[in-house]
């Protein structure tokens, strides 16, 4: 009779039974899967809600055809930006006998032609764009469609259109060296193509020139456009008072979010204000004295770089301007430098002294109730809440340290400082403007 021995050698003789399988002993690398979140899906994922509304499922498709649009004119208006002159550099054609004159202009023409090319894309884009904007505003401004509301996601997407157009306007007016380019282009090819120009390229030619010579000329074709929609008003002003609402409720995260929603607002001003409307009688509408306060609250705003608009130079462009409703536009408005951070130094300093005492009188109370880390994180959430909200509300857009500091860096230091009660003097380093705002600010830091 086997023992109990007997079958513990039985099976650990097991261990050394061979089960071939046939498959091979190599294993290999188990490969990572890597998954990564990206909200930034312009409404692609609309389609997977397919019970839904189907109004919400129409404007996120049209949204969604708007923000490609708002890529490309952030091209544009980067092209604008970066554009330098290269028409200087072209040699001066001395007299008509030189002998080398149709190299220089065969050069010319090889070397200006893509760029000329990108300029007719542009022109080509602000047309189909505008046109694109006033068909929306034309859909918008039906009366079947005015009885629904309008969602604010749709409306904040023709505000960032609204700013586009004024970004690529001012650019355009900004760059004189385009004009040189066209005009060096048009001479060279005009005596390399003489007599050989169909009658298309020649009427594109001068529609470039005209385009790109005329200051405004976005805002003109644009405020055309709009003037043939029949309540074209009504979006408008209902878009710029979102925006204004938005503003005013610091509703928004970056300073890049801030600067669309008040130069929305100024912008539109231009395109509301016509021969068709008078913003001044729009006054149950739109309320002209709320927007004359945020404009003398932030009178100049970064517009694309290093480039500001002031708001007072949108103000006077108004066909029913008047100066006694507007008085961002008075002399003493303008010369007040509310964007510069010295300015805002004591509201800080304040609201900072005031959050370090509640967050020192908190953390005594959990000292001296002798309450152990669990009992602190059993605390009802409606004691800590306020402590919480402060410290949120501080470092986030509604007080928005944070928004006034990339405002501060988002602007020219000349714009800044200008007529800004000047601070002391370091003992050491330059007097540059941001080595004493460093200086200064290094309490809160």
């Amino acid at each position: 009779m086997a023992t109990l021995q007997d079958a513990l050698t039985n099976v650990r003789c097991l261990e050394a039974l061979a089960l071939p399988d046939e498959q091979p002993t190599i294993e290999p690398e188990p490969a990572s899967v890597v998954y990564e979140v990206s909200f930034d899906t312009n409404f692609a994922d609309r389609t997977a809600f397919i019970t839904g509304i189907g109004k919400y499922n129409e404007e996120a498709t049209i949204c969604s055809g708007l923000n490609v649009i708002l890529d490309e004119g952030e091209s544009y208006a980067a092209l604008l930006y970066t554009w330098r002159s290269m028409s200087r550099a072209v040699p001066a054609i001395k007299n008509q006998e030189q002998a080398n004159r149709m190299e220089i202009y065969q050069k010319t023409v090889s070397i200006l032609g893509p760029e000329v090319n990108k300029a007719k894309e542009m022109m080509r884009f602000v047309f189909s764009a505008s046109t694109r904007f006033c068909d929306e505003v034309r859909t918008l401004a039906h009366p079947e469609k005015r009885k629904d509301f309008i969602s604010e996601t749709y409306l904040l997407t023709l505000a960032k259109l609204i700013n586009m157009f004024a970004t690529l306007d001012a650019l355009k007016n900004m760059k004189a060296c385009v004009n040189n380019d066209l005009a060096c282009y048009k001479r060279a090819e005009g005596i390399l193509n003489r007599g050989n120009v169909d009658a298309f390229s020649l009427q594109e030619s001068q529609n470039l020139s005209i385009f790109f010579a005329t200051n405004n000329s976005v805002t003109s074709h644009l405020k055309k456009q709009l003037e043939e929609v029949s309540g074209y008003e009504d979006i408008l002003v209902e878009t710029m008072n979102l925006c204004c609402q938005y503003f005013e409720q610091h509703v928004y995260m970056v300073p890049k979010e801030k600067y669309m929603l008040i130069k929305a607002v100024g912008y539109g001003l231009v395109l509301l204000d016509g021969n068709v409307v008078n913003i001044n009688k729009l006054q149950k509408k739109l309320v002209l004295s709320r927007i004359d306060r945020l404009f003398r609250q932030l009178p100049v705003a970064p517009l694309y770089g290093d480039v500001q608009i002031r708001f007072a130079d949108w103000v006077r462009q108004l066909v029913h301007y008047d100066p006694s409703k507007w008085t961002c536009t008075t002399e003493h408005m303008e010369e007040r430098a509310t964007v510069a951070i010295q300015s805002r130094v004591e509201t800080i300093r304040s609201d900072h002294v005031r959050f370090i005492s509640d967050l020192a009188r908190y953390n005594n109370e959990i000292i001296t109730s002798g309450s152990s880390l669990s009992m602190t994180r059993q605390r009802p959430t409606s004691q800590t809440w306020p402590l919480r909200e402060s410290n949120s509300s501080l470092i986030g857009p509604p007080l928005s340290w944070n928004c006034i500091r990339g405002s501060y860096f988002t602007l020219p230091t000349n714009m800044t400082t200008k007529s800004a009660p000047r601070m002391q003097r370091p003992t050491n380093g330059p007097r540059g403007t941001t080595t004493q705002v460093r200086r200064s600010m290094r309490w809160w830091r």
